[in-house]
């Protein structure tokens, strides 16, 4: 094995979309899909733009991350963070 393969991963991750945010926790494997949940969002609280703030509504959305991550009993610091895609896409290119 590699010395990269040794590290521990996150075991979650948070999807943070326009319409709501995913969460979802590895099982200890890391194979399979331990628990998931899904909070929606008021439309307009995340707004994909590389200039403006993405985040138009701030604390409803840190409210979604958190409520989710309660339901899957999440108490891990470690999380991995998946953003608009549209945003990210212009800055790779």
């Amino acid at each position: 094995m590699s010395s990269s393969s040794k590290i521990a991963k996150p075991r979650l991750a948070c999807e943070i979309a326009a319409d709501r945010v995913l969460v979802g926790r590895l099982a200890e494997d890391g194979r399979s899909l331990e628990a998931c949940a899904a909070r929606e969002l008021a439309p307009g609280s995340v707004i994909p733009d590389l200039v403006e703030n993405n985040l138009r509504q701030r604390d409803a959305v840190k409210e979604a991350i958190q409520a989710a991550l309660q339901t899957i009993a999440a108490r891990s610091h470690d999380v991995v963070a998946i953003v608009p895609d549209a945003a990210v896409r212009v800055v790779l290119l």
